[in-house]
């Protein structure tokens, strides 16, 4: 409905002020709808072109792509097993 309206008011607008210059404005917005349709349909053609089927995942193999974690510094004592008290019972038990 919107849409509807915004497009009537748009020929009025159009109709009334064509000959004093509107047909710049009118020019311009019909390349930038025909460009976007053509944009558009480009990324349909792309989607549709990458798009994964179920045979595509059956046969996908695992990445072989590793990343790389920079560490500033490691300290052992974080990574160390927990320490037991002479006479508490075993944390490891």
């Amino acid at each position: 409905m919107a849409a509807t309206v915004a497009g009537v008011v748009w020929i009025v607008v159009a109709v009334f002020n064509f000959v004093n210059g509107a047909w710049i404005a009118i020019v311009l917005i019909a390349v930038l709808i025909v460009g976007m349709h053509a944009v558009n349909r480009h990324y349909a053609a792309v989607r549709a072109d990458v798009r994964l089927t179920k045979r595509d995942l059956d046969v996908a193999l695992p990445s072989a792509t590793h990343g790389v974690v920079l560490v500033n510094q490691a300290s052992p004592a974080r990574h160390a097993r927990p320490r037991v008290r002479q006479g508490s019972a075993s944390l490891l038990a």
